[in-house]
């Protein structure tokens, strides 16, 4: 199986985004033997898991990486939106997302036991974990988001080819 790594912005996205992500999970998954990677987050992660669901109700062709367990993660995301960052409607519909892949197909979830908080550490070495799996890399980058551009340099750097969407969203 050929998997393409979907890599993209969680803070800030727009339809645009959305549209282009799901067009490209459709391109990939369109072609026999191909599957995608996604980071099970929000924004361009959830859309791409949310559009390869719809095509691949199985999960069959589809891999989610998480930077620790399940259950560590969707703890993360609920405090998270007890902080503020996120909302609580945002945290519930992608922890049920997961629950999903895990009901649906088990072995789509990679979880990483050893790994018990959620930092920016744990971020990037899933990355690299999400690249050395795959093929090559579709990324969507946000405002130069640092963590899409870490997952580009990665994957260039590993001698796999990287697309590269670049978008600017204005703040504020």
């Amino acid at each position: 199986m050929n998997y393409t790594l979907i890599s993209g912005s969680w803070r800030y996205t727009n339809r645009k985004i959305e549209e282009d992500v799901r067009t490209e999970v459709q391109r990939i998954l369109e072609k026999e033997n191909s599957g995608i990677i996604s980071g099970g987050a929000l924004g361009v992660d959830f859309f791409a898991t949310d559009e390869a669901l719809i095509l691949d109700p199985n999960a069959e062709r589809i891999l989610v990486f998480l930077p620790t367990t399940l259950v560590k993660y969707a703890e993360h995301y609920l405090k998270r939106a007890a902080e503020g960052i996120i909302h609580k409607q945002q945290a519930r519909k992608l922890i049920g997302q997961l629950e999903v892949f895990l009901e649906r197909n088990p072995s789509a979830i990679i979880e990483n036991p050893r790994k018990k908080v959620v930092s920016k550490r744990e971020y990037f070495e899933r990355i690299r974990k999400m690249v050395d799996v795959a093929t090559d890399t579709s990324a969507f980058q946000v405002n130069k988001s640092g963590g899409v551009q870490y997952s580009i340099d990665y994957t260039r750097s590993q001698g796999k080819k990287a697309r590269v969407k670049r978008y600017t969203i204005p703040l504020g």
